[in-house]
């Protein structure tokens, strides 16, 4: 990361339908990347171009909503990711500001 000037990050699992990988998300001005730990899955990279929403999700038990953690990014092509997170409205926040400034 060190070439690339990160806004925000913090710890995030990446979640799929069988497993989350743990490692760190990073926010910068042109990606969202979440770089794994080690012996997990590779590297994501979401080009902030390539993003067609983002929203704030509730972690479910049994059922029931109980933790605003998650970060859903659904991709142009349809694709969704899911990112549990620490701070998510902070996380909102910032995606939702970098996204708005790319529009003008």
């Amino acid at each position: 990361m060190a070439e690339r000037e990160v806004l925000y990050k913090g710890l995030a699992n990446v979640k799929t339908e069988s497993r989350a990988a743990p490692g760190k998300l990073y926010l910068t001005s042109e990606s969202i990347i979440h770089q794994p730990n080690e012996a997990f899955d590779d590297e994501i990279e979401i080009k902030l171009e390539e993003i067609a929403r983002v929203s704030g999700k509730k972690t479910k038990f049994f059922g029931l909503e109980v933790l605003a953690n998650l970060i859903e990014v659904e991709l142009n092509d349809g694709t969704v990711y899911q990112f549990v997170v620490n701070r998510q409205k902070k996380w909102l926040g910032a995606i939702s500001k970098l996204l708005k400034e790319r529009l003008k």
